[in-house]
């Protein structure tokens, strides 16, 4: 006969899951696949099943732009964020919170260390935004961005601050 390998998988929000499953009939080389079917009649088989489960993925896009009179006589330069982690807490695990997350279009990596990382922008192009993309972030995740000094992640003082900057921050 033919016999066929199902399961029915209840996913907790946010994430996907895909199932490998390795056959091996009587001492036979196994085979492994998206699917098993057994089709011997007669035979031994032995069905071994992986599940993975991965959180979906999402981005975080941060955009910056200079308008008017900026009090550093100049529409471009290179501006840093500070990206910390906020939840929700079960989201907020060890791999998720110190991790290098890719940055579209650049060889830098938004490093991570429990939960905070600091990332440069380089505006270019004075009142239209530039923009910086970390991809591959838990699609739910949640993030606060805030503009810093330096690589380091020194606050802005009152004086630090541009009221003629725009910063948008978007999680997709």
């Amino acid at each position: 006969g033919t016999y066929t390998v199902t399961e029915s998988v209840s996913l907790p929000q946010g994430y996907t899951h895909t199932a490998e499953y390795t056959v091996k009939v009587n001492e036979g080389d196994p085979t492994t696949g998206a699917t098993a079917t057994l089709t011997k009649d007669g035979d031994t088989a032995t069905v071994a099943i992986t599940n993975t489960y991965k959180p979906s993925e999402g981005d975080l896009v941060i955009r910056k732009a200079i308008t008017g009179n900026a009090k550093t006589g100049s529409e471009t330069g290179t501006f840093y964020f500070k990206v910390t982690m906020t939840g929700p807490a079960p989201m907020l695990t060890t791999d998720v919170k110190t991790k290098e997350y890719d940055i579209e279009g650049s060889s830098t990596k938004a490093a991570f260390t429990n939960g905070v990382a600091v990332v440069s922008l380089t505006v270019t192009s004075g009142s239209t935004p530039d923009e910086l993309k970390i991809v591959g972030l838990p699609a739910g995740l949640q993030c606060t961005v805030e503009e810093v000094k330096d690589a380091q992640g020194t606050s802005l003082t009152e004086t630090d601050k541009d009221t003629s900057s725009f910063l948008q921050c978007v999680c997709r």
